[in-house]
């Protein structure tokens, strides 16, 4: 089974999880595009037994056609993505994957839409019924009167915490609106505390097969630097829900913060997150259990078997730290 890892940048340590599960001669291939000015110095490259440098993202069909050229001539099975914008990209090319015989663990163009768009997403978790902060358009607040301070101010579309404020009153809103006048924002309702995410997998038709509650640590540059797996069959249960709710493909990361005892969400990302080595660690498989979907060996009968996990084993990222019997947070429990 030969796989392709778009965009691989730092994560070789999933491709090597991969490897771990396949048979000797399957082809493990990254590709990184020109807009990155490190493209040939990417990390993730020493993981991959063959790497691409692909044109820019930003020149869509030349991208694009490069990826399919390159899925043929290797004879792809099985697409992934790592990059936010990139997944956003390849789900108007599904089809097009489809029809070369790889299938691509790429959610629908409507899901990355919901994940891509925060108001997109404010809008999908309170329609169906999932706690989220509330959430207001630039537009917006310039009709309606902010309900609390304070607040954070970030771009409507975007990802890795990038531009994102603070602000206690609305001249301080005013003032981030204007600095980022560049840029499409939004104002959100900031909740303080512990940090938590879920790790979801769906199959190839948008079906729950697991989730994993995670408690996080540490954050550096929007990702998920240390944290451990906490069991509470009550928040894994949300997470069950928001997977079926959602009908993504393949893993969701999502962020939460817990207020008054309900996970508010705050992030959707419909691919293999930061953090997932904590549930790796905590002994829910994801990249076996793609590969057993992909190969048609695990069934929905079978998705009950992969609900229960550890819990404690410490996720501590660069310094390659796994910490037993780590102290668990019993808020959740």
């Amino acid at each position: 089974m030969n796989i392709l890892f778009s965009t691989v940048g730092r994560r070789g340590y999933i491709v090597d999880y991969f490897r771990e599960q396949l048979p000797k001669g399957s082809v493990l291939i990254g590709t990184s595009d020109r807009n990155d000015c490190n493209s040939e110095f990417t990390s993730g490259f020493s993981h991959c037994d063959k790497s691409y440098i692909v044109p820019s993202i930003k020149n869509e069909r030349e991208y694009i056609d490069k990826l399919l050229d390159i899925c043929k001539n290797e004879k792809v099975n099985i697409l992934l993505s790592f990059y936010d914008y990139d997944t956003y990209i390849l789900s108007q090319y599904l089809d097009e994957f489809n029809g070369i015989g790889v299938q691509p663990v790429i959610s629908s163009r409507e899901v990355n839409t919901i994940a891509f768009d925060k108001i997109e997403t404010f809008q999908f978790l309170t329609r169906e019924g999932f706690y989220t902060p509330w959430t207001m358009t630039a537009e917006e607040i310039n009709k309606k009167e902010i309900p609390s301070y304070p607040v954070i101010v970030k771009p409507r579309f975007g990802f890795g915490s990038n531009a994102i404020s603070l602000a206690h009153n609305k001249e301080e809103v005013d003032f981030f609106l204007k600095y980022y006048d560049n840029e499409e924002m939004m104002v959100q309702e900031f909740i303080e505390g512990a940090e938590y995410s879920f790790d979801i997998l769906n199959d190839f038709h948008g079906k729950a097969v697991t989730a994993v509650v995670k408690r996080k640590m540490k954050m550096r540059s929007g990702e998920t630097d240390q944290g451990y797996a906490i069991k509470s069959v009550h928040y894994r249960d949300w997470a069950l829900k928001l997977g079926n709710a959602l009908k993504h493909i393949g893993p969701l990361d999502v962020d939460f913060f817990i207020k008054d005892n309900k996970p508010y969400i705050l992030e959707l990302n419909p691919r293999f997150g930061g953090g997932y080595p904590m549930t790796h660690l905590s002994g829910i498989n994801f990249p076996k259990l793609l590969i057993d979907l992909a190969k048609g060996k695990l069934k929905p009968s079978d998705y009950l078997l992969y609900r229960d996990y550890d819990e404690g084993n410490a996720m501590v990222k660069d310094m390659v730290i796994l910490k037993d019997n780590c102290e668990v947070d019993n808020q959740l429990l």
